[in-house]
Order: structure tokens, then C-alpha cells, then sequence
């Protein structure tokens, strides 16, 4: 029996060469060569987000973690945010639609940004001025580009949207 473990995130296919010897026949050895294929399988990844509030009109880091077990570069990593408002915005990736579409690069030093809010339907009044909750879903996708292996896994968190008010 011989059982054989590939490096972790190794998708290299090898050459195994295995000599038997028998101690009771000396004379028989024999020498096989083995052709080891490695199927890739994509690793998992996280981006998770902590709940937090933000004053419209300002900007600070998102309150977030982040890793990807994969770090060869045989995958594509995504990361998409959806429900952000329009007044939301980040300081990479890109908008798309109602989502937020991060690719891995965009990850560190992740900043965002609340513009005032001129719509302020669903706000309700607060000793802070008017705030409204928003619940947002985190997607993270991870590719294989060998063989197009997936994983996906959807969270969520939420965050409060501060307006100030005259009093």
C-alpha cells in the first residue's frame, strides 16, 4: 500500500518511480514509473465584516477581515458586497448595479466612504440626528483556473448610516 500527499495548493503533476524488493527473492526487482496526476481543487476563502456605523459625509476603514488559503496564484478570488446604497462607495473595485465587486487585490486598506443623503426615506429620528440600518450580503468566490472548481460562500453583516440633523 502506498499512499502519497501532495503539497498544500499543488497542482503539479509528477513522475513516481517505485522499486519493490523482496528479501526472501533477492533477485526480483523490478522498477515501475508512475504517472501522477494532481487534480486542483479550489480553496476556500473568508471576508468577514463587522457591524459598525457611519457618519454621512465621511470616510474611514471598513471594519473587516480577509483570507484566501490559495496564495500560488492558480485561482481568482472575488469578493461582492450587495445592498450598499448609492451614497456608499469604496475605495477600490467597482459598482456594479446594487453590487460591489472587490477582486483580491482590492482587499487591503479597504476605506469607505458615506456621502450626505439627500433621500432620507427610512431614516428615523435618534439623539445623534437620523439613522437607518442597511443589511448587506458578502459573497466570496474563489476560481481554479485549471479546472474551473468553485467555491462559494455568502454572509452577511450590517451597518448604520448617521445623518446629522439641525436641532
Amino acid at each position: 500500500q502506498l499512499k502519497l500527499t501532495p503539497p498544500p495548493n499543488s497542482d503539479a503533476d509528477f513522475t513516481l518511480t517505485v522499486t519493490p524488493y523482496d528479501a526472501e527473492v533477492a533477485w526480483t526487482q523490478l522498477t515501475a514509473k508512475i504517472e501522477v496526476n494532481i487534480n486542483a481543487v479550489v480553496d476556500g476563502g473568508y471576508f468577514d465584516v463587522a457591524n459598525f456605523a457611519i457618519v454621512t459625509g465621511s470616510s474611514g476603514a471598513l471594519p473587516y477581515e480577509f483570507g484566501f488559503e490559495d496564495r500560488d496564484g492558480s485561482e481568482q478570488h472575488t469578493v461582492t458586497l450587495s445592498g450598499l446604497p448609492d451614497f456608499i462607495s469604496l475605495s477600490a473595485g467597482e459598482r456594479v448595479g446594487n453590487d460591489w465587486v472587490l477582486d483580491f487585490d482590492d482587499l487591503v486598506g479597504l476605506q469607505i466612504r458615506a456621502d450626505q443623503v439627500t433621500d432620507l426615506s427610512g431614516f428615523s429620528e435618534t439623539h445623534f440626528g437620523l439613522s437607518r440600518r442597511f443589511d448587506v450580503k458578502v459573497t466570496v468566490r474563489s476560481v481554479e483556473a485549471s479546472n474551473g472548481d468553485v467555491f462559494e460562500e455568502t454572509d452577511s453583516f450590517s451597518f448604520f448610516a448617521l445623518q446629522r440633523t439641525e436641532r
